[in-house]
């Protein structure tokens, strides 16, 4: 059946007008003085983070980009939070109309993406400082200093330290970065012998031991609050053939985590930490040798 203009069929005119409303992303209509006439149901959540009130004009940055749309007969674009998922806003100006439509799209995937690369870059960049460093510095206590701080200060990790045990299993030395006084107390503890659960973990096992959620997995930590502030956390025994040389331990983002290649990077990083230690325990000399000597003896 065709309209009584002839123009279109009914069927094919309401099938068109349920396209907004099918759309599983938002989509609305706002006039140029704040009035949503139109919004459908996934448009819902972003209503309520523009904390909007029927009946009542849109507020804040949101009417400005509505305004500033229309005004430039322009095509604006915004990128927003809500919850735990990143929205990109197109708000498409019909001048002629005096409203605007805008278009969300769900990016969270492709945002955690480009996330993920920055941030194994960022680790990437830490590695290639702690791999000149080691060729640098003579001092092992200033050495172990360089290293932690070479893993924060390219921000691939947001803390970390080391903690080096003598032939009795006792503290010989240790480092740290990104924890400051909050260190001492886990210092003090391992002093006394007392290990936390994740520290008799990691000396059992060759693998990276993984803490998604300090707060729980490890309540007994002195760095426990700092640790679940910033994230998960990453733990690593140095030791070889079943001798034991002491921990590595970094502080991440939760949702870096799990990403195998994020724990192959970290095991790298401490494999680096071991092999120079190890030469420097057993071949003093080896760090004032010259640098093409030095480089062949890690072959």
């Amino acid at each position: 059946m065709t309209s009584p203009n002839g123009k279109k069929p009914y069927k094919e005119i309401e099938e068109l007008a349920k396209f907004p409303a099918e759309n599983p992303n938002p989509v609305l209509r706002i006039t140029k003085d704040g009035t949503v006439l139109y919004h459908n149901y996934p448009s819902e959540p972003l209503l309520e983070h523009w904390h909007y009130q029927k009946g009542k004009a849109l507020q804040d940055r949101w009417i400005q980009l509505v305004i500033d749309a229309l005004h430039d007969n322009a095509i604006k674009t915004v990128e927003t939070e809500i919850g735990d998922k990143v929205i990109f806003l197109t708000f498409a100006p019909i001048a002629e109309k005096g409203f605007v439509n805008v278009y969300g799209s769900d990016i969270t995937e492709l945002k955690q993406s480009e996330e993920r690369i920055k941030h194994l870059n960022l680790v990437l960049r830490a590695i290639r400082n702690i791999n000149q460093l080691i060729f640098k510095v003579k001092d092992r206590e200033r050495l172990l200093k360089g290293v932690c701080n070479g893993l924060t200060e390219t921000r691939g990790y947001y803390s970390s330290f080391i903690v080096l045990l003598d032939e009795e299993e006792k503290i010989d030395t240790y480092a740290e970065s990104g924890l400051g006084e909050d260190f001492l107390l886990m210092l003090e503890r391992l002093k006394r012998g007392e290990l936390t659960t994740f520290g008799q973990i990691a000396l059992k096992q060759e693998e990276v031991v993984i803490i998604k959620d300090p707060a729980s997995t490890c309540p007994d930590c002195p760095l426990v609050q700092v640790c679940s502030a910033r994230g998960s956390v990453m733990t690593v025994r140095l030791g070889r053939d079943g001798k034991i040389y002491g921990v590595m331990s970094v502080s991440i983002p939760t949702h870096f985590i799990t990403d195998k290649e994020e724990q192959d990077l970290f095991m790298e990083a401490a494999g680096d930490v071991f092999w120079v230690y190890t030469v420097l325990k057993w071949d003093k000399n080896w760090i004032s040798k010259p640098m093409i000597s030095r480089e062949g003896s890690r072959n």
